[in-house]
């Protein structure tokens, strides 16, 4: 009588083992589900570069520079976080307006600072314009509007 409860107890142990044990293992996807299963993506987007031409007119000082931003991000916003000196001021409904930068401010010489985007003439202030990847921002300090 004592055999037959002691091969019960140690029966009902090896059937709780071997519960306890498959139920831990892990599954493992194939490769080719893998390839299908959506990406995570990265809470933060990644930066992309448009190209800065700031043109002071006295044919001498031009800068040019690639510049870091993100999706979304307007054309001032990303102009001020550079090293030049950018003075503002809001014309509403289009935004803000670059009105001087780096000394150089509207006005002196009959001259304004005007800017095109990729060659053409911007009908928008500075923080209206969201840029592209890729896009060319010319800044002139000049009194002609037509010429880039």
């Amino acid at each position: 009588m004592k055999t037959k409860k002691l091969i019960l107890i140690l029966g009902g142990i090896l059937i709780l083992l071997v519960i306890l044990v498959s139920g831990n293992r892990q599954s493992t996807t194939p490769p080719a589900q893998l390839e299908n299963s959506p990406t995570i993506q990265p809470l933060v987007s990644p930066a992309e570069k448009f190209t800065l031409i700031i043109d002071f007119g006295n044919s001498a000082e031009k800068i040019s520079q690639s510049l870091d931003f993100k999706k979304g991000e307007n054309l001032l916003s990303v102009m001020k976080k550079t090293n030049l000196k950018i003075e503002t001021k809001e014309y509403p409904p289009y935004g803000f307006i670059i009105e001087g930068i780096n000394g150089f401010k509207n006005g002196e010489g009959g001259r304004y600072w005007q800017y095109w985007v990729n060659g053409k003439y911007s009908q928008v202030g500075a923080s209206a314009l969201s840029p592209n990847p890729g896009d060319q921002i010319s800044w002139k300090f000049t009194s002609d509007s037509k010429t880039n």
